[in-house]
């Protein structure tokens, strides 16, 4: 019933669109050149990325665990991320060669004011030459991933002893949650000794502990970063609900630069799967205006100390000028 059930919700147009729609905004956020949906090769590209993406996340019994509206939010994720990195790395030709990521936009205001929209896409943007005469400024939205444990294919052994005897543990390659990471180290330790093992998080300095009877081997596993276990440094994201989203303007030759900070929520324990980077868009939708014209030379964002793992983050902006 569970795989008939996402299968259904994965093959619906809503979310085919959802998932096109996405990764054209991704894409356009990054080259700024937009992706012509109707293409037919673009079509046969999708249904192949979706089609594999299904086959082998369905049988994943991890995401197997959450709900079905869970699973496809995961399923997308992959799928996302997945075409966007082929279409610009083997396909760039299905891209439109419209403008660059400073976009001009149609005004219906006075023609002496131009709208340019930009993707932000670092923690400090500094431009070249500032953005002169600003005179308004819209927050728009902020796209960016959940973030978690990032296993590879090359940090995911554990090797220890037990019992006198030597075992190699192997965690699935993928990303995880704290929750889902303790499960997964778990039940790849049963698998070699057929016991299971208390494995959890210290509260005290974010390490994973693993029951004393496991004996870690520091030097052939290569997990051990990931964990925290032995001398290595733990990569523990910092876990939060709720963070206080920055972003600080700059501006040239102005003693009151400009800061605006808004909560976001981050992760919500009812509709947040247990595993998988996801791809959230928060609408911001602030409006900012300058009783005279002032010239934009630099753009900070703030995370609160939020671990974003190094994945993308588009943080998209509405600028008015006078021409």
């Amino acid at each position: 019933m569970w795989l008939k059930h996402i299968q259904s919700m994965y093959v619906s147009r809503e979310n085919y669109e959802t998932i096109l729609n996405t990764s054209i905004q991704i894409i356009f956020n990054k080259t700024g050149k937009k992706l012509d949906e109707n293409n037919k090769i673009l079509f046969e590209i999708f249904n192949t990325i979706a089609s594999q993406v299904f086959s082998v996340e369905s049988k994943n019994p991890l995401l197997q665990k959450q709900s079905p509206e869970q699973a496809i939010q995961i399923i997308n994720g992959i799928v996302i991320e997945e075409l966007v990195k082929y279409i610009l790395h083997k396909k760039p030709e299905l891209l439109k060669n419209t403008e660059a990521v400073q976009t001009k936009v149609e005004s219906t205001r006075a023609p002496l004011e131009e709208t340019i929209k930009l993707s932000i896409e670092k923690t400090v943007t500094k431009f070249t030459s500032p953005i002169e005469n600003v005179i308004s400024m819209n927050i728009l939205t902020l796209h960016m991933y959940t973030q978690d444990y990032i296993v590879t294919e090359i940090n995911n052994t554990l090797v220890f002893d037990y019992n006198n005897e030597r075992f190699v543990a192997k965690i699935p390659p993928r990303n995880y949650t704290e929750d889902t990471v303790l499960e997964a180290v778990q039940e790849a330790i049963f698998e070699c000794i057929k016991k299971k093992v208390d494995v959890k998080i210290s509260e005290y300095d974010n390490k994973v502990i693993i029951a004393k009877e496991i004996k870690i081997d520091d030097d052939l596993s290569t997990l051990n970063d990931i964990l925290g276990i032995g001398t290595g440094n733990p990569m523990k994201l910092i876990k939060r609900n709720k963070i206080n989203f920055g972003v600080k303007f700059e501006f040239e030759n102005e003693i009151n630069n400009f800061d605006y900070y808004v909560p976001i929520i981050i992760n919500n324990n009812e509709n947040t799967p247990n595993t998988g980077p996801i791809l959230k868009e928060f609408k911001l939708n602030y409006t900012k205006k300058f009783n005279r014209p002032v010239d934009l030379a630099e753009v900070k964002i703030d995370f609160d100390k939020y671990n974003h793992r190094g994945y993308p983050f588009y943080l998209m902006l509405e600028i008015t000028k006078l021409v």
